[in-house]
């Protein structure tokens, strides 16, 4: 049975490098002008980043504009050691001890934005923002089935993704802007023969995919005075369903085999529903940003592969019973003019958990609060006469420290410990740096 669980865990990896993770910007901010104010829109409306946040606040903007960006990301959490790391629910031996992976590495990110104004008086403008990591399309990790995981870190925002919108300027002062965020659904079959040892023909198998894409919408009003603006958008919940069926018969000798049809499902990502409302004021030398999103987290569910038996391989136990609870993100940001071409900027936020509970019952998935510290520079100068943006930011997201101590007994309710038993630390810090470029034409 081993070996089939071997070629099952291939063949399902294998299917899903057509994974599709959340967003980036909604972790680190869009760019490195909004990300050093706390990831959030800025007072510059000819900066097709702010779309990210609001797409109506661009149909202010009558100019062609190019932003692109390269960041880092780095992850330091707490070593997780000397934990349970096998008992009678994940293993046929005797209780073992051992260590949780918590270094999820380095990760580089590219952005590209642009603003596209239709040549057709109060037509309003197209907007694109395009998201990848560097180097590839994504990257996916379903992540340890039973050890402890920070589940909205290991891979959640290593992915492509885009953001189309258009922004129509009712008047000078009041804006709409309608979009679509792209995302994908996965079907797999696989039809597999597999031969054990002893047998005198090699295994065979078949396989078929099916990658379709899936939309969320985007809404967004924008209203501004003078040194005044405000905006409220609303982006819509979006998850990938990736869904495999694998189906086959392993020969036993003579006329018997064991046959094994099972069906596995993940989703491995999960964008929340989200409201944004921000406001700004933009002074000579002083500017503030202030914005509240709150996310709805009710459909969310955990990235671990679940197995459903129809034939002789076991379902997978589904011990966990993740609680979650929507969240309000504050966030506060300000922009010093130090001169004419250099601006200081500063920020802060606060993203609290979306998981309800301890961690003390059965299941791996462990978040907590975090604090992200935000700051960054910005040099303005023209090319070729054309007005330009350099600048870079960092952020520092703190996560808080939490004590996890697991319940007696196990999973199944049987004697003895818990995985991950008798207890860990949780915390730890994200680090983010970011360079860009912003011409206007």
């Amino acid at each position: 049975m081993q070996y089939f669980a071997r070629l099952v865990a291939f063949t399902c990896l294998s299917l899903f490098l057509q994974n599709t993770w959340a967003s980036f910007p909604e972790f680190f901010g869009a760019s490195p002008s909004t990300s050093a104010i706390g990831s959030q829109a800025n007072t510059d409306f000819s900066d097709p980043a702010n779309a990210y946040y609001a797409g109506a606040l661009m149909a202010f903007s009558d100019k062609l504009a190019l932003n692109v960006s390269y960041d880092y990301v780095d992850h330091d959490f707490y070593p997780i050691n000397n934990i349970v790391v096998k008992n009678s629910t994940n293993f046929s031996g005797a209780t073992q001890n051992g260590n949780a992976l918590t270094e999820y590495g380095e990760f580089r990110h590219s952005s590209l934005h642009a603003v596209l104004p239709i040549r057709y008086p109060g037509a309003g403008n197209l907007v694109l923002n395009l998201f990848s990591p560097v180097g590839n399309f994504l990257e996916t990790n379903t992540g340890h089935p039973t050890l402890p995981e920070y589940v909205f870190y290991h891979a959640r925002y290593k992915r492509t993704e885009a953001f189309l919108q258009y922004a129509h300027p009712f008047t000078s002062n009041v804006a709409l802007a309608l979009g679509a965020y792209v995302g994908f659904q996965v079907r797999a079959d696989v039809n597999t023969q597999a031969s054990i040892n002893g047998t005198t023909y090699g295994s065979s198998a078949a396989a078929k995919a099916k990658v379709a894409p899936s939309l969320a919408g985007l809404l967004s009003l924008a209203y501004k005075l003078e040194n005044w603006a405000g905006y409220l958008a609303y982006k819509q919940e979006m998850k990938s369903n990736l869904d495999a069926n694998v189906i086959g018969d392993a020969p036993l000798g003579g006329t018997s085999s064991l046959a094994f049809d099972i069906g596995i499902a993940t989703l491995p990502y999960y964008d929340p529903a989200s409201v944004r409302l921000g406001v700004q004021r933009k002074g000579d030398r002083l500017s503030i940003m202030g914005l509240v999103e709150y996310q709805m987290w009710g459909n969310y569910q955990t990235p671990v592969v679940q197995i459903t038996q129809r034939a002789s391989v076991l379902s997978s136990d589904n011990y966990e019973k993740v609680q979650t609870q929507n969240i309000f993100v504050p966030k506060l940001g300000v922009q010093w003019n130090l001169s004419d071409s250099l601006s200081l900027l500063t920020g802060v936020a606060h993203r609290p958990t979306p998981l309800k509970g301890d961690f003390s019952g059965a299941g791996n998935s462990v978040d907590t609060d975090s604090t992200i510290l935000c700051g960054g520079l910005k040099w303005t100068a023209k090319l070729m006469g054309m007005p330009m943006d350099l600048g870079g930011s960092i952020q520092w997201h703190q996560l808080e420290d939490r004590t996890v101590v697991k319940s007696a007994g196990q999973e199944n309710g049987s004697g003895g410990s818990k995985i991950g038993a008798p207890g860990y630390k949780i915390g730890g810090d994200v680090y983010m740096a970011s360079a860009g470029l912003k011409i206007a034409f």
